[in-house]
């Protein structure tokens, strides 16, 4: 991942943590907007930002499939990190699932009866269970001097640290 890549992602999260305003424009879709305020999909939702990159390609795609209700892209979603309660007290951690992030690429299925595996084929696409693309886990460390947790101290540091999950 280049340098500029990089830091627009920290960039992104950071305002992801501090700036995500909720709005019903999602769409025109009402139906589950709270799927909408989490960190990866806010960040997927501004891939318009990245010039024309194979990033940015991924990104909308991971918007689209959760869109669409794909099952790969709310795997996707479901193992990616989300903020807890607490954030004002120094509660800055959500890192998501790594073994579950993972194992999104996984194409070994459950050993189960081949009848079973027929009749599961045929109700689902199988395609829909995979990403298009190379999925890995990525924790990015964001420092930051927020006034909201003024009345946090930290043993020996002078910044509060988040960590910020993105599966990308």
């Amino acid at each position: 991942m280049s340098y500029q890549r990089l830091m627009f992602v920290l960039y992104l999260c950071h305002s992801v943590v501090f700036c995500v305003s909720y709005s019903t424009q999602f769409h025109g879709s009402n139906e589950n907007n709270d799927i909408h305020l989490l960190p990866a999909y806010a960040v997927a939702s501004r891939a318009n930002l990245l010039n024309s990159t194979i990033c940015r390609i991924q990104l909308q795609n991971f918007r689209d499939a959760v869109d669409q209700r794909i099952l790969w892209g709310l795997k996707i979603l479901d193992s990616s990190g989300s903020p807890k309660p607490g954030f004002l007290y120094g509660n800055n951690f959500w890192l998501g699932s790594r073994s579950q992030c993972l194992d999104i690429t996984n194409r070994i299925p459950f050993s189960i009866a081949e009848k079973q595996i027929l009749n599961n084929t045929r109700y689902r696409n199988p395609q829909n269970e995979f990403p298009p693309f190379e999925v890995n886990y990525i924790v990015a460390h964001i420092r930051h001097n927020s006034t909201l947790q003024y009345h946090i101290s930290t043993m020996n540091l002078s910044f509060v640290e988040s960590e910020v999950s993105l599966v990308l």
